[in-house]
């Protein structure tokens, strides 16, 4: 029990580490959490990918899934609205892999362009896939 509460503690410092030097995402404190954080994504709000501006962490959550292929949930059910839930306890080689997908992902987003529309329906997935230009980011799934 204890070697598998230490791995899991490794994994935990190594996000806090890796989320801490990605831009528009800190981590509050040290989160001494069983298997996941919450971090602050609302530092990515107002900046822009494929022309669709990211406005909730809801939103950042959609874009970082369907751009770098890395799940983490919206911290709106855990009460912290501007807040992603990421997991740690996946495999330490998927969390290397996914952590640098992360920073990527945050450091390659482009900022607004001055009075661009962020309103609702620019958000993705909350308009009809006819009328939401930013539901093209949402690729289908792969075949196995």
């Amino acid at each position: 029990m204890e070697r598998r509460r230490l791995e899991l503690d490794d994994r935990r410092l190594t996000t806090i580490k890796a989320l801490a030097d990605t831009l528009g995402i800190e981590v509050d404190g040290t989160p001494e959490g069983a298997f996941f954080l919450l971090a602050d994504v609302s530092g990515t709000y107002g900046r822009t990918l494929a022309g669709c501006t990211i406005t909730s962490a809801a939103s950042f959550a959609e874009f970082l899934l369907a751009e770098a292929n890395v799940a983490v949930v919206s911290g709106a059910d855990f009460a912290a609205s501007h807040h992603a839930r990421i997991s740690y306890r996946v495999p330490p080689d998927r969390l290397a892999e996914a952590l640098p997908r992360i920073a990527d992902f945050a450091e390659g987003l482009g900022r607004a362009p001055t009075g661009s529309d962020s309103s609702p329906g620019r958000l993705l997935g909350l308009t009809g896939p006819a009328t939401n230009p930013c539901q093209v980011l949402v690729r289908p799934p792969v075949a196995q």
